[in-house]
């Protein structure tokens, strides 16, 4: 409740912590190749002054093992996109559901974003 900006009790103070925070986490899990989960996390929770021991690598992060944990976005297919949502469409989205919505009923969106047909997984 003390995230919610409608409540009575109301403290933006954390709410902003809270968002610088999981900005920090988004940057470090979209960071470049090559930069170590372990050595990050130790940089960002370490001493800043300290400069005692250089990091080394853990080896077992998607980083140190070359891996990428998002597909690139093609920035034609998300021009394309957001146009037709936006400008070409007769509706108005309001909400992030209806924009959502739209997204996934959009005829060939995984191919025109990632460049890649994707089959949607039934659950």
């Amino acid at each position: 409740r003390i995230l919610n900006p409608d409540e009575d009790v109301n403290d933006e103070s954390y709410r902003s912590r809270q968002v610088q925070d999981l900005v920090q986490v988004a940057k470090l899990l979209t960071s470049k190749a090559g930069t170590c989960y372990s050595c990050a996390f130790e940089k960002i929770v370490g001493n800043p002054s300290s400069t005692d021991v250089p990091l080394n690598q853990c080896g077992n992060c998607p980083s140190c093992r070359n891996q990428k944990l998002f597909p690139l976005i093609h920035c034609e297919g998300v021009v394309e996109i957001i146009m037709d949502l936006f400008v070409f469409s007769p509706v108005r989205y309001k909400t992030l559901d209806a924009v959502i919505d739209f997204i996934r009923s959009y005829k060939e969106a995984s191919y025109k974003l990632f460049r890649k047909r994707l089959k949607k997984l039934d659950p």
